[in-house]
């Protein structure tokens, strides 16, 4: 039996995928995890498979991979999101090997799903605004997080609560209050960059996940350029009412120094001491050297 015949018969998705990432082969297994028919997978970039907003770290992470020509492998206990070709999100454990086969090189990617039910990205995400609910933006953190620590990167949170939002609803009536939450959100993701994240947590609270951002100034003049774009969208929108946003920024130099969860809690807790010294104001913090 030869060996793409193997891989076929796996019950395990395999693919082969060459050194410009286009994938070679696809056994059968992982064309239906994929939803990919038979033969459908070949010739596609392996990027297709991953969200929009990883795919420029992803192909820094095989670029680095091919290029340590070696035959050690990246075994499997890593998870990622990767994509149906529905578009909504299956979590699958994934294992990376270099191989040969007929003489050329390749990575041997193997994917489990971990759940055996897609994770419909829709009812993830926030129904008013169009960004990811509170759950599905903790998720893709996670999976940032975990690239970044590999990289070696720096992560920066920002923790957003709008100042005087509450005025919005009395004076203006629910309906404003949404239109301006959309506002806010157009706003998030225009200061957003390729691989950032953002999500609405709930009510009129947001955060930000800034992936690989230079410096804690650097961050912070995001935070500052978020808050100038919500005064100007608000005054725009609202007559006689100021409303502005306090965020906490906090710049993790080494991810791992912290968990998701801790890393929240402190941009939390920056965001409410940034409110307590003024409103429309960003308090940050660097953790790590």
């Amino acid at each position: 039996m030869d060996y793409l015949a193997v891989l076929n018969a796996s019950p395990i998705g395999m693919l082969l995928v060459d050194p410009r990432f286009d994938i070679v082969f696809a056994n059968a297994k992982a064309e239906s995890m994929f939803g990919y028919g038979d033969g459908e997978l070949n010739g596609l970039s392996v990027n297709c498979l991953v969200p929009e907003h990883m795919r420029a770290a992803h192909s820094g992470l095989m670029s680095d991979f091919f290029s340590q020509h070696g035959s050690r492998g990246l075994s499997k206990g890593r998870y990622l999101n990767v994509l149906h070709r529905s578009g909504e999100l299956i979590k699958v454990e994934i294992g990376l090997m270099p191989v040969k086969v007929e003489g050329s090189e390749y990575i041997l990617v193997s994917a489990l799903e971990i759940a055996n039910q897609i994770l419909n990205v829709a009812a993830h995400k926030d129904a008013l605004t169009g960004l990811p609910s509170r759950g599905l933006f903790i998720e893709l953190a996670r999976n940032l997080r975990s690239l970044a620590i590999r990289e070696a990167v720096a992560l920066s949170l920002l923790f957003i609560d709008l100042d005087e939002f509450k005025q919005v609803n009395d004076s203006f009536g629910h309906q404003a209050g949404d239109r301006l939450l959309g506002s806010i959100a157009n706003i998030l993701e225009k200061n957003r960059r390729r691989n950032d994240i953002v999500g609405r947590y709930g009510g009129d609270e947001f955060v930000m996940c800034l992936y690989d951002v230079s410096d804690c100034a650097a961050a912070e003049k995001i935070a500052r350029s978020i808050i100038d774009d919500i005064e100007t969208v608000a005054a725009t929108e609202l007559d006689h009412l100021q409303v502005s946003a306090s965020i906490g920024q906090l710049f993790l130099v080494s991810p791992g120094d912290l968990s998701l969860e801790q890393s929240l809690e402190a941009a939390d807790e920056l965001m409410y001491r940034a409110k307590s010294a003024g409103k429309g104001t960003v308090l940050s913090r660097e953790i790590g050297s």
